[in-house]
């Protein structure tokens, strides 16, 4: 993802481009449980248990996202067929100047980096901080109130 922003996006728009798509899991968390627990709720429809129809479900969603991405979209702005010519011309030239003021490094400069280090292991805190609480707070709360999440009353 970081490439595709560095061939789409000038450098000062960025982070921005970033902290959109990273917004991306937590949307997907919110509109996805619901509907993860409801196909769960499925079980013994045409025969199969409720996770069969999770996967086949999501899973054709999922598909079809990467079928119409596939498609949709393209790899850099010189092929990109919504922008007019003139937008096409300034992007790909705002890219270009910030291509020749770029320094050239190595990956052995970037591994010897203590601050690279820092950030990797900030980062590895908080996915592993993310990923256990996805995954094991739904048993926490069940277990918590006795029941089932997907059983719970609405608000």
């Amino acid at each position: 993802m970081i490439y595709l922003t560095s061939q789409w996006f000038p450098q000062q728009n960025r982070a921005s481009i970033m902290g959109l798509f990273y917004m991306g899991a937590p949307l997907a968390l919110t509109l996805g449980s619901p509907l993860s627990g409801a196909l769960l709720e499925m079980h013994g429809f045409m025969g199969h248990p409720g996770w069969f129809w999770m996967f086949v479900i999501e899973g054709l969603f999922a598909v079809a996202a990467g079928a119409f991405t596939f498609f949709w979209l393209d790899d850099s702005p010189q092929h990109a067929r919504f922008l007019s010519a003139a937008e096409k011309q300034a992007l790909i030239s705002e890219l270009a100047r910030e291509e020749e003021k770029k320094i050239a490094s190595r990956l052995s400069d970037a591994l010897r980096n203590g601050r690279v280090w820092q950030l990797a292991l900030i980062y590895l805190t908080i996915q592993v901080a993310v990923y256990g609480l996805i995954f094991f707070l739904p048993t926490q709360v069940a277990a918590l109130l006795g029941t089932k999440v997907a059983s719970l009353p609405r608000w």
